[in-house]
Formats: C-alpha cells, structure tokens, sequence
C-alpha cells in the first residue's frame, strides 16, 4: 500500500507551513490512505498482476485493476478447468483501453469458466505525486477533518505518543464530507 497524497499537499491544502505536526500528517496519511484503499477495493500504486477472468462472450473483457500501465500476457484455456492448454493470443489481436482496464478483441472473447487469463500491471503509480489530483484533494480533506477534530470529544485511535486511524473515524468523516465519499466512490472497484 502506497501513500495517496503526501505531507507537502495536505499541509498546502489547509495553510500549515510550521513543521509542527508532519509526524501527524504522515501518520494520518498512511492510516487513511489504508482506508480509501479497503473502502474502494482497489490498490492504486502500480503493481502486477496475474488474473484468471471468465470469458463474457462479446469484444471486451475487463480487468479487475485499472488503469492498466501494460499487459504482459493474454491466454485463452482451450482445454478443461482441471486440464487447462494455455494457447497464448497475441498484441496484434486485441486492443488495450488502458484508463478505462479493459481489453477489446474484434473475435471477441469466448464464454467460459476463467479461461482467459491475463498478466499485466495496473495502478497511477509508485509515488503519491502520480495519483489523481481528486484522490489527492479527498485525501486532504480527510486527512484537514481528522486533524481538526484530534482535540474534540468521542475521536477514537489516538493515544498517548502514537496516533491511530480506525475505520470508524474515517466513516464518520466521509459521512460529514459528502464531497470525499462521492470521490471515493467514483474510485471503487467495479466487479467483473
């Protein structure tokens, strides 16, 4: 897991420039970057993946991650599940819509139980300068919220020398930021 936004850009974000409270911000950031990614079911620093999908039976087949940076790999099962035989398709024959993680194959991809698969990396990137300006704006303002309300009665997590996030506080904040959670929800996984 990756930091979606960093301690320079929350602090520019809500006018801090002592140095004060960056061990805060930095925890927060972690902690909450932790949740947008359980929340969405998605991992956004880039990372490689090998996915079996089940074949849709029409032109496209999307992947479970995006954006997809590159596809290494598509295989078609024309044997059985138990007794696969990989036959590899070539580049020339599909076309990758990279923002969007899905494949388009004009023969189409045939209908089966994870007879695809397909090896390929996903995500905006390894630093938190490369995610989204959005993602980066949500994170901010969860991040501006939790610290604003660190001195107020009934906030869970912290403790003497550490600071924790729970879930619970994050619900709570996106509750009281519709903004933030319909950020967020624009980013979550969408099931294939």
């Amino acid at each position: 897991m990756a930091d979606l936004t960093t301690t320079t850009y929350v602090k520019a974000h809500l006018g801090i420039t002592v140095t004060t409270y960056d061990t805060l911000f930095a925890q927060l950031i972690a902690g909450l970057s932790a949740f947008v990614e359980k929340y969405t079911e998605r991992t956004f620093a880039n990372t490689d993946y090998t996915e079996r999908l089940d074949g849709p039976g029409h032109y496209e087949l999307f992947l479970t991650h995006y954006p997809v940076n590159s596809v290494a790999t598509v295989k078609r099962n024309d044997g059985q599940v138990g007794n696969p035989s990989w036959s590899t398709v070539e580049s020339q024959y599909y076309v990758l819509y990279a923002e969007a993680g899905y494949l388009y194959r004009e023969l189409g991809f045939v209908t089966g139980h994870q007879n695809w698969q397909v090896a390929y990396s996903a995500g905006y990137g390894d630093d938190p300068a490369d995610m989204p300006l959005d993602l980066q704006l949500a994170m901010a303002n969860l991040v501006g919220y939790l610290y604003k309300q660190r001195t107020q009665q009934g906030v869970k997590g912290f403790r003497t020398g550490t600071f924790a996030v729970t879930y619970q506080d994050a619900a709570v904040a996106m509750e009281q930021l519709p903004a933030v959670k319909a950020t967020l929800e624009s980013y979550k996984r969408r099931n294939v």
